[in-house]
């Protein structure tokens, strides 16, 4: 191991190379540039205390801010037009969680063969093989009939189920429908304001 000091570090523009581990004895401060980590190596924080589950990792890997594109999406066939009017739509990857939340609304629906289920998709990552995500609908205007309030993940993939509390079948939750949405040439309807979290593969 190489014991380097902050001194040797902030002389000019050192050209300095390791082949092994490198530690320094102080604070590091960066004025200038940035830390780059290789491909899949991390900030291993190992060296600090657990909580009550059982760690399968403790090394971060992957960071990422950005935008995406949500889109309505129908469990069978398609929409002869579907306008989306995306108003923000953001999100953030913290090691293999994706937060994700977006303004949406339609500013023309036509049904066309559209039916069943119906689902955000366009999730900037896919879903985990084994991980179900979900989401949470903090405000819905200008739909049909049913209201969606929920998310539900789907594993592998990059959609979610829209899901509403149905009073018919005893307030158990159920899938929102493509014939849920507002149709025609209409702006500003069938919209959602939503965030979700899930894990990537």
């Amino acid at each position: 191991d190489a014991n380097v000091t902050p001194a040797k570090l902030s002389t000019g523009a050192p050209s300095w190379n390791s082949s092994g581990d490198v530690t320094v004895s102080g604070a590091l401060t960066m004025t200038a540039g940035d830390i780059i980590v290789a491909d899949t190596k991390g900030i291993d924080f190992s060296a600090t205390a657990n909580g009550a589950g059982t760690p399968t990792t403790e090394k971060l890997t992957d960071y990422e801010e950005g935008t995406w594109v949500p889109v309505y999406e129908a469990a069978t066939g398609s929409f002869t037009t579907l306008t989306m009017d995306v108003v923000s739509a953001q999100y953030t990857k913290i090691g293999k969680m994706v937060i994700a939340s977006a303004h949406i609304r339609t500013d023309e629906v036509s049904i066309g063969t559209a039916s069943g289920a119906l689902y955000v998709a366009g999730f900037p990552y896919e879903q985990g093989a084994s991980q179900v995500g979900c989401g949470t609908v903090a405000f819905a205007a200008a739909w049909s009939t049913d209201h969606p309030c929920g998310l539900l993940g789907q594993a592998g993939d990059d959609k979610m189920l829209l899901t509403y509390r149905n009073t018919a079948g005893n307030s158990v939750t159920a899938a929102a429908q493509a014939s849920d949405l507002t149709t025609g040439a209409t702006a500003d309807r069938n919209e959602l304001v939503f965030t979700a979290t899930y894990w990537t593969a």
